[in-house]
């Protein structure tokens, strides 16, 4: 007689070894993410001030062994930059209490936003076909087109009418404070975040609502919020939370001048003082800070992209086949065929297989006329008809199409003729005048002369736009193809090898650079690349710290779109992944990257404008005194929108 079975438990440890596992490899990639910043702020800092790259490699070696040694002790060092008490302070006493402000306020600015663009993103995609939904939209182009700085100063001046107006003041203008002394720096911060939340909350909802999934829910007869909780806002929850995630780094970026703007004294203020002042200790332990914490986050929404979608639980393997199919090494082998795949390589493999002798040129046209032709002139005249009103729907019918495209088409018109149409000469400034024995010192109210006056330099202010719009655009332009290009190649990789060591060594680089706010990054890549190179710095730098971005929401789309029965249909009649990729998800990432690219063309003209700000301009800039008492003036010498734009504020 056999011995009774042992019973099994109702609960398999599968699921939480599965769990360790997940956990072991994104805390041994974050550490690998923690050291390599270490590494690269000393090696960032060292260039910024002029020590050639080869050299640098070798200090920020020794530097960061030391900071090692220090941390395992305890040790973060003493900050030098007095950010309290203007003496020497302990780091670790310090990083804690900037830490708290900083995040307190980009947490209060992030649970505005998504609110706020959640909101007016459902609105705009339930009425997609009303005028609601085109004005959501161009407000949410215009949250993302304004600098912080200006916005921030339009808010300033409006309290200041306010208050004129009123006799009290409705806000305090600046200083820190958990109460009323939050609202104006967390709005600010909230601009950005919003249009973007609001702009993919609007493009993935009004995606699901033409699925067939939400036509079968409510021929069913569900409610409407019962489709709209249980089946639209799930499906549309993986590009939004990613979208909410990116935001923090949106709005991190423009957290320097934010805080400088209104007094709120905090990591981002602080971190423009210290480097500029060399307190290294302070700047690495807060970088490093800022990387423990998006590893933490993108830990989250890592673990929410399974909790929302079961789908993509078990490290994606359903559309597996035979465990090779889609693998890296399988792909990197298949590219010698996708570049050998192409129409001429075809039809020459046809013309060395084909043994028959070259065709009688005279007999193939005599052939070709003999095929019956199907002209437009043999077609019903209800169908010509009905394709010159779909066409005219489809251009001049459409609002927002004919609203766009004659914007766009005034940009290139100024972009071109911009240069000829300028009165004078962008770089020519006037000083000091007598007319009619009264003398007059710029700026100059328009004129004849000056059709829209002068700056404080006496350079006419028609002239610097009008011939600025072709640095500003074809840098801007440039800019964001080289962000789009990376971000949607390697988030389309990433994505489809979704847990493979590619797509870990891709997030743990995205990680990386987000540890950096995206200002002080650039401006550090600039230094560093040498400002005085032209377009160059600014292409490399903008373009390296913003492809993240891109990267990151296209593996989200891509990690949606892996389990979608189209593509396990493309699986089981034997596509190989090339060509999946190139005929299945590359079509339906047209769109979104449409939108993005539009989204990141914003977001390249506000960062040069913060660039400016801090006094990062094409060329280096140059100074000018224009009173004795008050320091040099710093201003672009160059004609650019950004700079031109954060020049203003020191007038205003």
């Amino acid at each position: 007689m056999s011995a009774p079975a042992k019973p099994t438990s109702a609960r398999s440890p599968a699921p939480l070894m599965g769990i360790l596992a997940f956990l072991g490899q994104k805390l041994g990639f974050g550490a690998l993410v923690l050291l390599s910043i270490i590494y690269l702020s000393h090696l960032g800092l060292d260039m910024a001030r002029g020590v050639p790259f080869a050299q640098s490699l070798g200090q920020a070696v020794l530097k960061t062994g030391s900071y090692l040694a220090r941390l395992f002790r305890g040790d973060l060092g003493l900050t030098q930059a007095g950010v309290f008490t203007g003496l020497p302070s302990p780091v670790v006493q310090v990083v804690p209490d900037l830490l708290v402000k900083s995040f307190g306020l980009l947490g209060v600015s992030l649970l505005i936003a998504t609110f706020i663009g959640v909101t007016l993103g459902l609105l705009a995609a339930y009425r997609r076909r009303s005028g609601w939904s085109l004005a959501l939209i161009v407000l949410s182009i215009v949250g993302v087109s304004i600098p912080s700085f200006f916005a921030a100063l339009l808010l300033q001046m409006l309290l200041i009418k306010w208050t004129r107006t009123m006799g009290s003041p409705l806000l305090p203008m600046g200083g820190f404070g958990w109460d009323k002394h939050l609202i104006l720096p967390a709005l600010v911060l909230a601009a950005r975040p919003v249009a973007q939340i609001t702009r993919i909350t609007f493009l993935s909802i009004s995606d699901i609502l033409t699925q067939d999934f939400v036509r079968v829910a409510h021929a069913k007869g569900l409610r409407g919020i019962t489709v709209l909780t249980r089946h639209v806002v799930r499906n549309a929850a993986i590009p939004v939370l990613t979208t909410v995630g990116l935001s923090l780094r949106f709005s991190l970026s423009s957290l320097p001048v934010v805080e400088f703007f209104f007094g709120w004294t905090g990591l981002g203020f602080v971190l423009l003082k210290t480097i500029s002042q060399k307190d290294d200790n302070l700047t690495v332990a807060l970088t490093l800070s800022l990387g423990i914490v998006f590893i933490l986050v993108n830990l989250f929404l890592e673990g929410m992209y399974r909790l929302i979608d079961p789908r993509l639980r078990g490290a994606m393997t359903r559309t597996r086949r035979g465990g090779s199919q889609f693998s890296l090494k399988t792909f990197l082998a298949d590219i010698p065929i996708i570049l050998a795949d192409n129409p001429l390589s075809r039809r020459m493999k046809r013309e060395r297989t084909d043994s028959s002798p070259a065709p009688n040129p005279i007999k193939a046209v005599l052939k070709k006329q003999q095929r019956p032709a199907v002209s437009r002139a043999d077609e019903p005249d209800g169908a010509a008809a009905e394709r010159r009103r779909t066409l005219w729907r489809g251009t001049v019918g459409n609002f927002p199409f004919a609203v766009g495209g004659l914007l766009v088409l005034g940009l290139l018109i100024v972009l071109v003729f911009g240069p000829l149409w300028s009165p004078h000469s962008p770089y020519t400034t006037l000083g000091l005048t007598i007319t009619d024995g009264k003398m007059e010192v710029p700026p100059f109210a328009p004129d004849e002369t000056f059709p829209w006056g002068t700056d404080v330099l006496g350079r006419d202010m028609m002239s610097l736009v009008l011939a600025g719009a072709q640095q500003t655009l074809i840098l801007a332009g440039l800019i964001m193809l080289t962000r789009v290009l990376i971000g949607a190649v390697l988030g389309a990789l990433a994505g489809w090898f979704n847990g493979s060591w590619f797509d870990r060594s891709i997030l743990s680089l995205a990680e990386i650079i987000a540890a950096f706010p995206t200002l002080l990054l650039a401006m550090i890549l600039i230094l560093a690349l040498g400002i005085r190179q032209g377009m160059q710095p600014f292409i490399i730098a903008l373009g390296f710290v913003g492809w993240g971005e891109v990267m990151q929401f296209v593996r989200g789309e891509v990690m949606a779109l892996r389990p979608k029965p189209f593509i396990e249909s493309a699986v089981a009649v034997g596509l190989r992944t090339p060509g999946i990729l190139r005929n299945h998800v590359l079509p339906n990432l047209i769109s979104p990257l449409i939108s993005i690219a539009s989204l990141e063309m914003g977001a390249v003209l506000m960062l040069l404008g913060e660039l400016g700000f801090i006094g990062i301009f094409i060329g280096g800039g140059a100074f000018a005194e224009l009173q004795i008492d008050l320091p040099p003036y710093h201003y672009s010498d160059v004609p650019e929108w950004g700079a031109l734009l954060s020049n203003v504020r020191v007038y205003a």
